[in-house]
């Protein structure tokens, strides 16, 4: 029997409808099986994890996704992060007003967040800051000064007799002058800090997934979606950025950001447990100007409990020229080959300095990298619609992270950080 066009025309056309049909069902039938959330924060370090606290807090639903520290460099394939560490520095002396308000504004809760998570993360012993008698030191110890003054932030001009009268285990040039800064000025364990903000996404209803995001994309039937290696697949309304290095290395998204990625190295020196007591009161120190070839200025943290069960002062220092990362490939050989062993040494000569009777039971490198922005604040905005990003620490991320991640959400949620300006496009409403 010979079939007319028109009745051929009519059963492909048929044809057609029920392959889109069952394309459509398709489509649906994998929007209803992948997990659905309002916000999705893609990093799950110090910004993201204090971002989706926040989130899940506002009543949102919410989901957090990334990786654990790493157990070995040498063999780690995710993603690298300096949050891996027990010691970070608290201090609002900043040279910039709008990062030490920032900063500010976190360091004031820290004591609230212990207490609700019942995770000990902040020893509030103190900072000294010292700078040289030259016209450039005294420059700067003025603008730290007035930024206290500006904050009412409680400190203390010192000579550097008075300081070694208050804190005879330091041992400070004759020609310094000093800050002490007090409580709540001190010292941070960022893992800590991390798994206190994280207990409290997770009670207020974040679902947390330890795993990497390996693709993004948009769909108009149901948001956005991310893949993971692990196979999971989630969708969202809005997500946030908080991958710090890895913002544009990741290539999750087209737009990029204007960070810039610089390794550094830090020293961990080893001590007993008697001669950690003995430090237990010691103030954090920053050396704006330490003299040194290799180092715009030094900071060192007080005697720290290290995941391995070892005490640990860190020092680290901000380098003259440092090594800037470009590509996954320089952050993982920066990692792999725990940095500068030149800085290292220079820092422990200068710890040396800086503590002289301090039996040393062992040191090591380790390196560590950072976000830096243009104008050295933070980088919190809109990079096209319904996809935001949170990153650009410069070096006071951690004591900054939490209000970093609820001026995060305060643009997510109502379109501006209420906070002091940061970097932001055209067009985005950010204070």
């Amino acid at each position: 029997m010979r079939i007319s066009a028109k009745l051929r025309i009519a059963i492909l056309l048929d044809y057609l409808a029920a392959i889109s049909w069952l394309d459509q069902a398709a489509r649906s039938r994998e929007c209803i099986m992948t997990e659905s959330f309002e916000y999705l924060v893609i990093g799950n370090g110090l910004i993201g994890s204090a971002a989706a606290k926040y989130l899940a807090k506002s009543g949102a639903s919410v989901a957090i996704v990334g990786t654990n520290e790493p157990k070995e460099y040498r063999t780690h394939r995710a993603p690298y992060s300096s949050h891996h560490d027990a010691g970070r520095i608290a201090s609002v002396l900043a040279q910039i007003p709008e990062q030490a308000r920032i900063i500010e504004a976190s360091i004031k809760r820290f004591d609230r967040i212990e207490k609700e998570s019942l995770i000990d993360f902040y020893n509030p012993v103190g900072c000294i800051t010292t700078t040289d008698t030259t016209k450039y030191g005294r420059g700067l110890h003025h603008i730290f000064a007035t930024v206290a003054g500006l904050l009412g932030t409680r400190v203390n001009k010192l000579t550097a007799h008075e300081g070694r009268e208050l804190f005879p285990l330091l041992s400070f040039a004759s020609a310094k002058d000093l800050l002490l800064e007090h409580n709540p000025a001190g010292c941070i364990n960022p893992l800590k800090l991390i798994a206190a903000q994280s207990a409290l996404a997770n009670r207020a209803g974040a679902m947390i997934y330890t795993d990497t995001v390996t693709a993004l994309e948009g769909d108009r039937r149901c948001g956005f979606s991310i893949s993971t290696k692990f196979g999971k697949k989630l969708q969202c309304k809005k997500i946030l950025l908080s991958m710090g290095s890895y913002t544009n290395i990741a290539g999750l998204v087209k737009a990029r950001t204007a960070i810039r990625v610089r390794g550094e190295t830090v020293l961990l020196a080893e001590v007993h447990g008697g001669t950690a007591e003995s430090l237990r009161s010691m103030p954090c120190l920053v050396d704006e100007t330490p003299g040194s070839p290799l180092s715009e200025f030094v900071y060192l943290c007080p005697p720290v409990l290290y995941p391995d069960g070892k005490w640990y002062i860190k020092v680290g220092a901000k380098s003259k020229n440092p090594r800037i990362l470009s590509s996954e490939e320089e952050i993982r050989s920066w990692f792999i080959y725990s940095g500068s062993l030149a800085m290292a040494r220079e820092l422990k000569y200068y710890l040396e300095r800086a503590l002289p009777s301090l039996p040393l039971v062992s040191w090591k490198a380790k390196p560590c990298m950072l976000t830096d922005t243009p104008d050295r604040l933070p980088l919190i905005q809109e990079l096209s619609s319904g996809i935001y990003v949170a990153t650009g620490g410069n070096g006071y991320g951690a004591m900054a992270s939490d209000e970093l991640g609820r001026m995060a959400v305060s643009l997510m949620l109502n379109g501006s950080t209420g906070q002091v300006r940061s970097n932001a496009r055209p067009g985005t409403d950010v204070a």
